[in-house]
């Protein structure tokens, strides 16, 4: 087996280089920077809840304006839902396992294979979760479960211990309703998966996985209607803010790319004494396979 030698001047920098290919060195700061975007996320969230007492009034003051326009939507879609035990399971799996594990596995991907449509998705969260954190601040509101006149289910809780252990009390905001970010973000990774050209069976999983977990909110008792409509709103707020940025970085690219000289090479080293002549790139004919350096001897 063959050993690599490295200096011993050479810091763990240098060394991480050597051995880490740049593609994978990009997934792991990209990793390292999405961990701590959610961290941040969740202990401003978790230290932001405010009174029982206020986040209820907010709750009746949004069910007052939602039922001038369609009246007890979380009532009729729960009470749909209850009396089917395999309607309840799949609910809760829903809103369990198609939020935080589904953007884990698809910002994986997209930062391995889809570096560009990465970058999206990440801007996209993180500008949408700083207008979801300023509301949660500014106007908590307690969910259909936290207020008993409603008469709706806390069905994750009746049925389930496992989502108090991927998200423990002590991270989580209960008043934190408006917007859903569940949508808001799943509705993102939807968005990112379209974006990214994948196969026809992750663009059905694109489509539907904002939809249920839509319906899943409503039904578990998480969310209000208009809380989904919020959701849907700071996202697209988010992914308009994200397409703008990443189209301003890549206008900059491009012209850092033609207005740097591009040195040329023949897969040997110029002379010694020798001046290289850099060409910019947008003088570079197309389709030129390899392009050999020109080279002038300096005089004297």
């Amino acid at each position: 087996m063959r050993r690599t030698r490295l200096p011993a001047h050479r810091g763990w920098v240098d060394v991480t280089r050597s051995l880490v290919p740049r593609s994978g060195r990009t997934v792991l700061i990209e990793a390292a920077l999405f961990a701590a975007g959610v961290t941040a996320y969740f202990l401003v969230r978790g230290a932001t809840e405010t009174s029982l007492a206020t986040a209820q009034r907010h709750a009746d003051q949004l069910v007052a304006v939602q039922d001038a326009v369609a009246p007890r939507l979380e009532s009729i879609l729960q009470s749909a839902v209850l009396p089917h035990d395999w309607l309840v399971a799949l609910a809760n799996w829903v809103y369990m396992y198609g939020h935080w594990p589904l953007i884990a596995v698809v910002a994986a991907g997209l930062a391995w294979r889809r570096p560009e449509v990465y970058r999206w998705l990440r801007t996209a969260m993180l500008v949408s979760g700083a207008i979801g954190v300023a509301v949660f601040v500014t106007y908590p509101v307690a969910p259909p479960r936290l207020v008993p006149w409603l008469g709706i289910a806390d069905t994750i809780s009746d049925h389930s211990e496992s989502y108090r252990v991927l998200q423990p009390t002590a991270f989580v905001n209960q008043y934190a309703a408006l917007p859903s970010l569940h949508v808001g973000w799943d509705l993102l990774v939807g968005l990112a998966l379209l974006r990214a050209g994948v196969p026809w069976a992750l663009k059905i999983l694109a489509v539907t996985a904002p939809l249920a977990m839509a319906l899943t909110v409503v039904a578990t008792g998480n969310h209000y209607v208009i809380d989904v409509l919020a959701g849907t709103v700071v996202a697209l707020i988010g992914a308009a803010v994200a397409g703008r940025w990443v189209r301003t970085q890549s206008h900059q690219g491009l012209e850092n790319r033609d207005s740097r000289p591009v040195r040329l090479i023949s897969g040997r080293e110029a002379p010694e004494g020798s001046q290289e002549v850099n060409v910019p790139r947008q003088a570079v004919p197309a389709g030129c396979e390899e392009l050999e350096a020109v080279s002038e001897r300096k005089a004297g």
